[in-house]
């Protein structure tokens, strides 16, 4: 019955706006690419992917007929990136901005067209908010309380400013309601975040949380109105609230810290209907990606089962299978153990290597991108690794950038100054090859030419890492 009544709201939707599609055009100056990635789910947390193709002088033209609900999402390519976008059937939006930089980008970006009400106030929101640099996540709890009511009455102030007007986009006030409610769980989320990252537990944290948030927000979470709201869904669903959960049972409990599909029974003991499904799908999918191998991917495979079974919505679980299928192909290609497929790559000076021209040595292979923040986080404690084994002739320490605009690469090698070895993905074959999941990604090669670990310690682990590195090196 369940199932019934959200496919006739999919279409109840698509009747109601005579089947209209979504369109999106425009012109971004000095775009590096081709093309951009649009994203959109018509059923939350399923994604779909569309190519949107750029003439030479950065035009485009993009029409979507598959959309079915409104909903926020991001638009992107490597460094370029606009997100937080609303979008919905019936939106007739330009879009145009200058992107020779993220800065400029988001000082030149403009807006219009039917749907672009909402879209211009995140867009202020956007701007004025990029500009506070506060580390809201040192202060002390009563800091932090101040800080976050501050952040939470300014973006009301300006959905006030912005949005108290009546509109005739379509979607209008749907979407001034998924903003509300996208701020009500930001408020959440900054005090969430701060329990887990300072692990204050307990009925005083409770107390706080009830209190701060009001209205109780955090109560109701399994209210399928709730997946409209892309902060309910990036930091609390599965994220921070989830994660608040189940820090608490580890206090009271600390064995079930052992229990490796925790997370997944906390998430089916909190949730219920469409957000239990969602959660469930989410976190499963995750897990599949931290695979290294198909044995580990099945042991795990059969750990989910049971969580598989409380899945309601058929939808999610063939999202998920279709996950397994691809990380099965995936790794049905590389294996730890076995020769690690070689490429051939540029560096930064224009010269090619391929990893069988270092035979005999250790590799440790750090994917990272210029436009990822925590790739770019390990350079500093990269650098110190490398200087530790300064003068052992014995490894090698290369990174390579995936997904990565060339000019964008040159221009983070420079100011980051790493010490290892640069090299570029030009043709992407790295990427699809090796990559499981998300940036970054640590690799190590063996001296025999064997991949020795798929998912390696990050330099940031440097005693985890070390060790592993100086047991290879003595093998």
């Amino acid at each position: 019955m369940k199932n019934s009544i959200l496919i006739l709201f999919s279409f109840f939707n698509t009747f109601l706006l005579g089947q209209s599609s979504f369109i999106l055009q425009g012109k971004l100056e000095n775009f590096p690419g081709k093309e951009l990635q649009f994203f959109f789910q018509n059923i939350p947390g399923i994604t779909e992917i569309d190519t949107i193709h750029l003439a030479l002088d950065g035009s485009f033209f993009y029409e979507n007929k598959r959309l079915t609900r409104p909903q926020q999402t991001s638009i992107q390519w490597n460094n370029v990136q606009f997100n937080d976008i609303y979008i919905a059937p019936g939106f007739q939006l330009t879009l145009e901005a200058n992107v020779v930089d993220y800065e400029t980008l988001v000082k030149t970006r403009k807006i219009s067209g039917i749907g672009a009400v909402i879209n211009q106030y995140q867009f202020s929101v956007d701007t004025i908010f990029a500009s506070d640099t506060t580390k809201w996540y040192l202060l002390s709890t009563p800091d932090l309380v101040k800080y976050a009511q501050s952040y939470f009455e300014a973006r009301e102030a300006l959905s006030a400013k912005m949005l108290g007007q009546p509109s005739t986009d379509p979607f209008f006030d749907y979407f001034k309601e998924v903003a509300k409610r996208n701020n009500e769980f930001l408020r959440a989320n900054f005090l969430l975040s701060h329990f887990n990252f300072g692990n204050s537990y307990g009925t005083n944290s409770a107390e706080i949380l009830s209190e701060f948030t009001g209205k109780d927000i955090l109560k109701n979470l399994s209210n399928e109105k709730n997946l409209q709201s892309k902060m309910f869904l990036d930091g609390i669903v599965t994220s921070d609230y989830l994660r608040y959960m189940v820090n608490i049972d580890y206090k009271s409990n600390p064995r079930l810290r052992e229990d490796e599909n925790y997370l997944l029974r906390k998430a089916a003991e909190l949730y219920s209907g469409q957000v239990k499904d969602y959660a469930l799908t989410q976190l499963m999918i995750g897990r599949i990606y931290g695979t290294n191998s198909v044995e580990m991917l099945n042991d795990r495979l059969a750990d989910f089962e049971p969580f598989i079974e409380e899945i309601q919505l058929p939808a999610y679980q063939t999202y998920l299978n279709q996950k397994i299928q691809d990380q099965i192909q995936k790794l049905s290609r590389i294996q730890e153990g076995e020769l690690a497929p070689n490429f051939l790559l540029p560096d930064n000076f224009n010269v090619y290597h391929q990893l069988t021209d270092f035979q005999g040595k250790i590799l440790y292979i750090d994917l990272w991108a210029s436009w990822c923040a925590p790739c770019r986080a390990e350079t500093p404690f990269l650098n110190d690794l490398i200087k530790q084994y300064e003068g052992n002739d014995q490894i090698e320490f290369i990174s390579i950038a995936v997904r990565d605009d060339h000019t964008d690469w040159q221009n983070a090698i420079l100011k980051d100054q790493p010490l290892s070895k640069q090299w570029y993905d030009e043709h992407r074959f790295v990427y699809s090859t090796y990559l499981l999941g998300s940036l970054p990604q640590f690799l190590i090669i063996d001296k025999v030419g064997n991949l020795a670990m798929l998912k390696a310690p990050r330099p940031s682990e440097k005693a985890k890492l070390t060790q592993v590195l100086d047991r290879l090196l003595n093998e």
